[in-house]
C-alpha cells in the first residue's frame, strides 16, 4: 500500500511540473504574439498616416492593404479548421510573396492541443504580415 501511494505521489508530482513548464512555455508564446500585434499595428498605422500624404503612396497602400486584408479574412474563416488547410495558406502566401519567412518544421499532428496550435498558427500569420509591410508596403528609396 505504501509503495502504491508513493508510486502515485511521484506521478502526481511529475505531472505537475509538466503542466508548469507548458503554462510557462504557453505564456510566452501569447507574450510574443501581443507583441507581434503590436508592432504589426503600430506598422500599420504609419504607413495609412505616410498614404494619406501623397496620392502615389495611398494608392500603393490601399493595393498591397488588400492583400494584407484578404489573406487575414482567409486565415478567420479557416481558423477553426483543419489544420492542413491553414498551413498551405500559410505557406502559399509566404511563397507567392517571395518573404522567406522560415517555419519550423512540424507535422502539426494530433499530439499538439488546438489552443497551442491555434497561437503557433497565429502567431506564424503575425510574422507573415509584418514581413509583408517590411518587404512591400514599405517605400524604399532605391526601388524607385
Amino acid at each position: 500500500m505504501n509503495r502504491f501511494v508513493i508510486v502515485l505521489f511521484c506521478i502526481i508530482l511529475s505531472s505537475c511540473k509538466k503542466d508548469v513548464e507548458q503554462n510557462v512555455l504557453y505564456e510566452q508564446l501569447l507574450n510574443y504574439r501581443d507583441e507581434l500585434k503590436m508592432s504589426v499595428r503600430a506598422q500599420e498605422q504609419y504607413l495609412y498616416n505616410t498614404s494619406r500624404e501623397n496620392a502615389f503612396y495611398k494608392k500603393r497602400f490601399d493595393s498591397l492593404n488588400k492583400i494584407n486584408t484578404e489573406v487575414e479574412k482567409s486565415f478567420e474563416r479557416l481558423r477553426y479548421g483543419k489544420r492542413n488547410k491553414l498551413v498551405e495558406l500559410r505557406d502559399g502566401f509566404n511563397i507567392k510573396h517571395n518573404l522567406n519567412v522560415e517555419f519550423e518544421n512540424l507535422t502539426y499532428d494530433e499530439n499538439i492541443s488546438d489552443s497551442i496550435f491555434n497561437r503557433i498558427i497565429e502567431t506564424d500569420f503575425l510574422r507573415l504580415k509584418k514581413e509583408f509591410q517590411n518587404r512591400k508596403m514599405f517605400i524604399h528609396k532605391e526601388n524607385f
